[in-house]
Formats: C-alpha cells, sequence, structure tokens
C-alpha cells in the first residue's frame, strides 16, 4: 500500500496563523470602536440638548436677563450647574439693581452738587464782594468771584496776590508776603489768629478804596474784598461839611477872634515875614529861623482853634521847612542870599489862595456882609432897644449927669468889648480834648467852674492867644501816651 507523505513550511504555517489573529484583532478592534462611537454619539444625544440650554441661559444672563432662571433637566449632574447658574443669576440680578440704584442716587447728587455749586458761584459773583483764596505761595486759585475781576481789571488765577495789591509797592509786597508766611507756618491757632490781625484792612488799588477781610479754611487764605469807593467817597464829604459847619459855628461865636487872628497873619505874611527876610535886618539868621518859627507855630495852632480847614496843613508843611532850615543852616543862607521873598520860598502865594478857600466857606453859609462888617460891632434888635430906651431916659431926665443910669448904659456899652474868661478857657480846654485824642491820649473832661469874669478883649488878647501854646504843650509834651502810663503804674486818664 502506498504512502502519502505530506511535507508543510512550518514558517509558512506561522506567517498564516500570524495574518488570521492580525485579522482578527482588527475586526475586534473595529467592532469596539463602533460600539464605543456609538455610546459616544448616544450620550452625546442625551447631554449636547440639557448643555445647550444651559449656554443658551448664560448667554441670558450676560446679555442682562436675570429674572428667567433656567428649568431643570433629567441629569442630576447637570442640575446642580443649572441651581448655581440660577443662584448666580439671581446675585447678580440684585448687585445689578443695587448698582443702578447707587448710579442713580451718584448722578442726582452730582446734579445736586452742581446745582448747588452754581447757586453759591452765582450768590458770590452778585454780591458784590471779591472772594478767593491762596496758598502759602502766594498764587490765586482758579475758583474766585466776578468781581475780583472787575477789583483788579484783569483775570487773577494762579497771578501773586502780593503784586495784585501793592503793585509797584516793593515794601508793601515784601512785608505782606513775610506775613503770609508766618501764618502759613504757624501752628498754634492763638498767634496765626493774631498775626492774621495785622494784615492791613484796607487797600487802595488804582482809584479804589478796598476793604479786605482774611479767613483759614483747609489751609488756604481765603480773602474777601469789598469796593468801599463810594462808601469813603460820602463818608469823607460827610466829614468835611461837618468841619465846614464847626468852623462857620466857631467863627460866628467867637467873630472877634477870628477877625483878629486874619488880620494879624494878613500883617505877617505883608510885612512881618519880608522884614524879618530882608536883607536889611541885623538879626542872626539863627534868630530869625526862631522867630520865623514861633510865629508860624503860634498862627496854625490859633487857625486850628478856630476850625479853618487848609490852612493849617500847609502852615503845618511851613513849619517843617523852618525845622529842616534850623538843622542846616546852610541851605537857609543859601535862600537868604537869593532873594525869599520873590522867590517865595514858603510858598505865601499858596498860603493866602487856602486862607481865601477858607474864607468862601464863611461866605456860602452865612453871606459876604459877615466878612465885610469885619471890626465892627452888629447890635441886635432887642439890644439897640434897650440901649435906645436908656438913652432916652437920660437925655430927658432935668439932671443928665444922674450917675446910676449913666453906669447902666456904660456898662451895656463896655460889655460888648468885654468877653468871659470863662469862654477862653473852655475854648482851650475843648482843643485840648480834641489834640488828646489825636495823639491817642485820654484826659478828663473838666469844666471851667467859678464866676462869670468879664475883661476888656483887645487888652488880653495877646495873652489869651500864648496859652495856646500852654494847653499844647501840656497835651503833647506833658502826657504820656496809655501804654506809657501804664508802664508807669498810672491811670491811664490824665489830669489837665
Amino acid at each position: 500500500m502506498g504512502s502519502l507523505e505530506l511535507l508543510f513550511d512550518d514558517k509558512e504555517i506561522w506567517n498564516k496563523q500570524r495574518k488570521i489573529i492580525e485579522n482578527t484583532i482588527v475586526i475586534i478592534a473595529l467592532m469596539i470602536v463602533a460600539n464605543i462611537l456609538g455610546a459616544f454619539f448616544f450620550a452625546g444625544y442625551l447631554l449636547t440638548k440639557p448643555m445647550a440650554r444651559v449656554i443658551e441661559g448664560v448667554k441670558k444672563i450676560a446679555d442682562g436677563d436675570y429674572d428667567n432662571p433656567l428649568e431643570p433637566v433629567a441629569q442630576q449632574d447637570l442640575n446642580t450647574i443649572i441651581d448655581e447658574v440660577n443662584s448666580m443669576a439671581k446675585q447678580i440680578g440684585a448687585k445689578t439693581v443695587q448698582l443702578v440704584q447707587s448710579e442713580e442716587q451718584a448722578y442726582i447728587g452730582q446734579k445736586l452738587a452742581e446745582k448747588a455749586k452754581k447757586s453759591v458761584r452765582e450768590f458770590l459773583d452778585n454780591s458784590g464782594q471779591g472772594f478767593l483764596s491762596f496758598g502759602a505761595d502766594l498764587l490765586v486759585d482758579y475758583e474766585y468771584s466776578s468781581e475780583c475781576e472787575h477789583i483788579f481789571k484783569q483775570t487773577i488765577a494762579k497771578k501773586n496776590i502780593s503784586e495784585l495789591l501793592y503793585g509797584e509797592d516793593k515794601d508793601g509786597k515784601t512785608l505782606f508776603a513775610k506775613n503770609i508766611y508766618r501764618i502759613f507756618n504757624e501752628s498754634n491757632v492763638f498767634r496765626q489768629n493774631l498775626y492774621i490781625s495785622l494784615l492791613p484792612s484796607e487797600f487802595s488799588i488804582a482809584t479804589q478804596n478796598i476793604q479786605a477781610e482774611y479767613k483759614i479754611v483747609n489751609n488756604r487764605m481765603m480773602l474777601i474784598l469789598t469796593d468801599v469807593t463810594l462808601q469813603k467817597k460820602l463818608e469823607n464829604e460827610i466829614d468835611s461839611e461837618r468841619k465846614k459847619l464847626k468852623f462857620v459855628v466857631t467863627t460866628v461865636r467867637e467873630s472877634q477872634d477870628f477877625f483878629e487872628i486874619i488880620n494879624d497873619f494878613k500883617q505877617f505874611c505883608e510885612f512881618h515875614l519880608p522884614a524879618l527876610l530882608s536883607s536889611d535886618n541885623d538879626m542872626s539868621e539863627e534868630l530869625i529861623l526862631e522867630e520865623l518859627y514861633r510865629q508860624v507855630h503860634t498862627f496854625k495852632g490859633l487857625f486850628g482853634q478856630q476850625g479853618f480847614l487848609e490852612l493849617p496843613k500847609m502852615l503845618h508843611d511851613m513849619e517843617t521847612k523852618l525845622n529842616n532850615f534850623q538843622k542846616n543852616p546852610n541851605e537857609f543862607h543859601t535862600l537868604l542870599k537869593n532873594d525869599p521873598i520873590a522867590n517865595d520860598i514858603f510858598g505865601l502865594k499858596n498860603v493866602t489862595q487856602l486862607l481865601n478857600d477858607d474864607l468862601k466857606i464863611i461866605d456860602e453859609y452865612i453871606g459876604g456882609d459877615f466878612l465885610e462888617n469885619q471890626g465892627n460891632v452888629i447890635i441886635g434888635f432887642k439890644q439897640a432897644d434897650k440901649l435906645y430906651n436908656q438913652a432916652k431916659q437920660i437925655f430927658n431926665m432935668d439932671d443928665p449927669f444922674e450917675m446910676k443910669e449913666v453906669r447902666q448904659l456904660l456898662s451895656e456899652i463896655i460889655s460888648m468889648r468885654q468877653i468871659n474868661l470863662k469862654n477862653i478857657l473852655r475854648n482851650h480846654m475843648k482843643n485840648a480834648y480834641g489834640l488828646a485824642e489825636r495823639l491817642g491820649k485820654k484826659i478828663f473832661k473838666n469844666d471851667v467852674e467859678g464866676d462869670n469874669v468879664f475883661v476888656e478883649s483887645t487888652k488880653y488878647v495877646p495873652f489869651f492867644k500864648t496859652l495856646v501854646h500852654v494847653f499844647r504843650n501840656s497835651i503833647d509834651h506833658g502826657i504820656e501816651t496809655i501804654d506809657e502810663r501804664d508802664e508807669h503804674g498810672k491811670s491811664e486818664i490824665a489830669q489837665l
């Protein structure tokens, strides 16, 4: 029996087996992948729709829709996310409402603040006062009232306040800046207020009189400026009228002194002064100066006591010039050699003009007859009737030399030429009070007591004139200022 021999190649068999295994693995892998993809697509189908709703809800929240919460879904995990999203939307909505309300309130507050600021600005602009502020650098802040530009005639933001107030006055600017520096660098409030009180309260800017007030506000100096030009003008006019009226009343009341002073002064200007300055005068220059000074000083006091307005000022200037000549005699010597009268070294022309200006005041108030009748006794109707009746009785009597009636008539006539010592002394006391007040001194206001003593005016007037110096020197040199008296333990009010 024959045999069949099968011969196999092991390598070939192994290759075929490996190929079968590989194909099987590929098929299994494909099946697994297919299952996974199927499961993925199935899960995606189950999750995509709810997630899309979540995403859509988040977009609505982002767009500001906080009032429509997301509906829950079947997936519990997604519901947790949805709950968080809804809670977040609710909180954001509440915060948004608060924010909107805050913004509305802030807007309203801003508008109210702007309105209040505008109202304050309008009030300041229409208050008629200049309000500005500056710091230690003296530069004016941007905010200031419109009146400031009216006062300074320019915009003033970032301008140096000392230059605005003082202009070309270098000393004034330096002192003001120094005081401001001290104020801003003083920590003690009491001292700071003390320094502020020492700042000038009034300025002259162009032709304006400006009143100033100072306040420290938030470490800035507030300056309040008020134009008081019209007020000052009115005050000066009232003061001028008051002085004129006082001058007229004094002149009428003391008319005899009035005319005597004028006549004496005219004699001095026309005769005595030229004689003193004449080259024919044998007096030494020193004695000439002393005599001139004494005469001018006396007339200044007399005219001032009588209430003259302009003439005492001119005589004061002349007195000052004479005082300078006494200190510099060489200058006076040179002037004497160059015809001093012709050159009018004392301004006599101006003195005469000022005297006439003062006399015009009398003429305006009481008429020219008063000045024309100087030196004449003007008798009133009652006194004239009394004199007439007494004279009639005398000349109708059998004995015209009846001494009683004659004495009465003579007494009436003589009384018109006499002056009362009380009135003279009272006038000197009154002027002493005024001088003391001007010099910052105080004296008791006493009255002159005693009998009415009448003396002949022509005989004693020269003596009464010399009393001007007695009273003036007593006040000027004999009585200290209030501070000096206080230092010496004296009463601040002196006794004259």
